[in-house]
């Protein structure tokens, strides 16, 4: 199965938790960077499977400006996913961040398919 092909399935939430995880932060990020059109950046990640909050903001930053709306503001990684649920339509669930601030691919992944779906509407 293709990257496309996982994501136009209908996944149950553990199969989805468990394609993110294959798929990898890393991906998932570049993947909604496509989306938006938005160029990667080698700050957008950092050591091992990290997503920085840089990447996060610029995301934000972007969707708001497609929907001519004032650019939220965060101050953590954790308020970062969860503006950008809100902003897709996405549903938060409690472990889309740990308590350390580490963002999970599953959060990624619907923020992504939120996007694909705000643009197919």
């Amino acid at each position: 199965m293709d990257d496309n092909e996982g994501l136009r399935s209908g996944f149950v939430p553990d199969e989805a938790r468990r394609f993110a995880r294959e798929l990898g932060k890393h991906k998932l990020l570049q993947l909604i960077q496509n989306e938006l059109m938005i160029d990667s950046r080698d700050s957008d990640t950092s050591t091992g499977s990290t997503v920085t909050k840089s990447a996060l903001v610029g995301l934000i930053t972007e969707i708001c400006i497609r929907k001519s709306l004032p650019t939220f503001g965060t101050k953590t990684k954790k308020s970062c996913i969860e503006t950008l649920l809100y902003l897709v339509g996405g549903i938060e669930d409690s472990d889309d961040v740990s308590n350390g601030g580490t963002v999970t691919s599953y959060a990624l992944l619907k923020i992504l398919l939120g996007i694909r779906n705000f643009k197919s509407n």
